[in-house]
């Protein structure tokens, strides 16, 4: 049966919903962040034109059934790239049913930090969980997004839980999307050469570059001249008179301080 148009319209503006995040139901089925709330593959542009090619690339490959390992130094636009990415995956494989309910053709994806992750795998464990009921959340979300994977630190335990995902998620053919400093060569030496071929074997490769463009930003935005000064008002003071509600002539001025803008105490005099 054909969906009608009223439907499909319905299905379109959850589709551009969930890839904006402008979705909370489905930001919190992906256990995004609320500090990631905005990051959209659309808005991965640092420097416009290899971050569009570095999305379009990841993206085709995510889409077409491969995995993704996100290699990059801290601030180059990972944790960005992974979560725009899960948006596209999810929304693309958002479905409706004749009757107009809307649906994920194969479930949520799940974003985790890998400290996270470890947490919550060792705490089950000390509460007395099995294996098998830790470990089930991460191996069966059809696609699993694993954050700042080698920032835990590394240990003879944190390298089995590590390789019974992806191993068990390599056998299955289930997706996953990681993010690292450590390139694959590094990823080997710390964590394990097993995670590290497997890793290689079940997708593409992609880096985000050695630039940390949370301090570039911060750095440029202090750089930048002060909108105040560069009216020519006293290197950013600016001074008038205003008159109060008795009819007092106020003296005032403001001036800017590290990109925000004080008062400076005024004198009055009366009219």
């Amino acid at each position: 049966m054909t969906a009608s148009p009223k439907i499909s319209e319905n299905l379109e503006r959850a589709k551009e919903a969930v890839r904006l995040g402008r979705s909370p139901r489905a930001n919190a089925d992906m256990g995004i962040p609320p500090r990631y709330g905005g990051r959209t593959l659309g808005s991965f542009a640092f420097d416009v034109e290899a971050a569009s090619r570095r999305a379009a690339f990841a993206k085709e490959a995510l889409l077409r059934g491969e995995s993704v390992f996100l290699t990059g130094a801290t601030g180059s636009g990972k944790t960005h790239l992974a979560i725009g990415l899960m948006r596209e995956w999810c929304a693309e494989n958002l479905k409706e049913s004749d009757e107009g309910r809307l649906y994920h053709s194969k479930g949520p994806p799940l974003f985790v930090p890998s400290v996270e992750l470890l947490g919550s795998i060792k705490r089950a464990w000390d509460e007395g969980a099995s294996e098998h009921a830790v470990t089930e959340r991460y191996l069966r979300t059809p696609l699993l997004v694993i954050d700042d994977l080698g920032a835990e630190k590394a240990s003879d335990w944190s390298r089995q839980v590590f390789y019974l995902i992806i191993d068990r998620r390599y056998r299955d053919r289930t997706q996953v999307i990681i993010t690292s400093n450590l390139d694959m060569g590094r990823l080997t030496k710390t964590l394990d050469d097993r995670v590290a071929s497997r890793l290689c074997e079940m997708g593409v490769t992609l880096g985000t570059g050695p630039t940390d463009y949370r301090v570039e930003g911060r750095m440029a935005a202090r750089q930048r001249p002060s909108p105040l000064a560069a009216e020519g008002r006293d290197g950013g003071i600016i001074r008038g008179e205003k008159v109060s509600a008795g009819g007092e002539a106020i003296s005032y001025s403001t001036e800017e301080r590290n990109g925000e803008i004080h008062d400076r105490r005024g004198s009055g005099r009366a009219l």
